[in-house]
């Protein structure tokens, strides 16, 4: 690129901005764009970007291809640090337990991790601070995680965080499927998933998919579920939390073989603005359906 060979001070800031194209399925370029950053902001005549950034940045592409202990071990190292880079390692380092099948010790740093979020009164933080404590609770405590989540969702709202909104939407309509309000639930699919596909960002679009999934799944859609599942394998390959399997497995097992295996190769047929008619038309069944 042009400002490579010119070597302008302000690559790390270009190689930061650049790490994000994780969001359009590029999670191993930008690995790579994160690392450049990293390297070149304590040298002299560079332009730093702000503390821990692109190390995060980095951090959270390297869970998009498959590097979950990349993503705690770079997270535990911001949160050893002090000011910004403390939060946005605290955060991480929420994530990155649970990930790791940790809830409990990411429960512990939870509060502590939405104390430094204030402290900074950046609302995007602060948000996130919600999003990783919703998620820390979710497995042990369920009914907490979805107050946390709800709370979450209304400042998100409150501040126009559309990106983040749509994060947490997607973990609010899961938790309200199995404890809350399933009308609630099949609105924030819709929501999360528009936004997504709006964004362009293909990476966490199949995301929702994996938690719609485990609502199709969970009610007996088990066609459904499959067919989703196809759509995964082609956008979002390394998107398979352990929760996810399971339910991908339950769906195989109660299928028989050529018809999961016929669902399968059809969502991964489709393109990706198909995939959303598709869940789309089906969460508009399942509303109908409701009670």
């Amino acid at each position: 690129p042009a400002a490579v060979a010119a070597d302008v001070p302000q690559l790390p800031r270009l190689y930061t901005a650049a790490s994000l194209c994780t969001y359009i399925g590029r999670p191993q370029a930008a690995v790579g764009h994160a690392q450049a950053a990293v390297k070149l902001q304590d040298e002299a005549g560079y332009q730093p970007f702000t503390n821990g950034l692109a190390a995060y940045w980095g951090a959270l592409a390297h869970i998009y291809v498959g590097r979950a202990d990349r993503y705690l071990e770079i997270s535990t190292g911001l949160a050893a640090q002090t000011g910004f880079a403390h939060l946005l390692g605290s955060c991480g380092q929420i994530f990155g337990l649970v990930f790791a099948g940790r809830s409990d010790e990411a429960i512990a740093i939870a509060d502590n991790t939405m104390t430094a979020a204030r402290a900074h009164a950046n609302p995007y933080w602060i948000s996130y601070a919600y999003f990783g404590t919703a998620r820390a609770y979710t497995e042990t405590d369920p009914n907490r995680a979805l107050e946390v989540v709800r709370e979450g969702l209304a400042y998100t709202r409150q501040h126009r965080l559309r990106f983040l909104e749509a994060f947490i939407a997607s973990d609010a309509a899961l938790l309200e499927a199995t404890h809350g309000d399933v009308d609630q639930a099949l609105d924030l699919f819709d929501q999360s998933i528009d936004s997504f596909h709006g964004f362009g960002d293909i990476i966490d679009l199949a995301s929702v998919f994996t938690r719609l999934i485990g609502f199709f799944e969970h009610t007996g859609r088990l066609e459904i579920a499959a067919t989703l599942y196809g759509t995964t394998t082609t956008y979002h390959p390394a998107a398979q939390s352990a929760g996810f399997a399971a339910g991908v497995d339950r769906a195989r097992n109660m299928l028989d073989t050529d018809t999961f295996d016929h669902c399968v190769r059809t969502g991964a047929a489709m393109t990706i603005t198909e995939a959303v008619h598709y869940a789309h038309h089906h969460i508009q069944s399942a509303r109908l359906q409701q009670p």
